[in-house]
């Protein structure tokens, strides 16, 4: 199977690479945002993604090192059943139907001052 996801590139510390993986950019888009955290950007670059399987693992921790804190996180799909939710410094992994697991993934993220609007997973 393949994964699915979108990274928002303003969410990216300056000097982030990731080379060491092979994915593949399936669309870009610019988006104007309703209600930002502070600290971010009004317009976004979304970047969405589809990489191998294989890639989960490495890709949830090359963004847990290379997402801005606070207030940023990526997410992607493996699969039609797992769902990873990546912060900085602490990655979600877990089933469409965990919604224990969801639930504290949506508390951490509004711990963080992400706004709900944005917490849309």
């Amino acid at each position: 199977m393949t994964l699915r996801g979108a990274i928002i590139a303003e969410s990216l510390r300056e000097g982030f690479a990731l080379e060491d993986i092979e994915f593949t950019v399936v669309g870009l888009r610019r988006i104007r945002v309703d209600a930002p955290a502070d600290g971010q950007p009004q317009v976004w670059t979304l970047l969405q993604f589809e990489a191998a399987d294989e890639a989960a693992d490495y890709l949830a921790s090359r963004l847990q090192d290379g997402l801005l804190t606070p207030g940023w996180y990526a997410n992607f799909d493996q699969d039609a059943d797992l769902k990873w939710v990546v912060f900085p410094g602490k990655t979600y992994r877990y089933r469409h139907d965990d919604s224990a697991v969801h639930n504290d993934a949506l508390a951490y993220a509004a711990q963080l001052g992400i706004p709900e609007g944005q917490r849309d997973w």
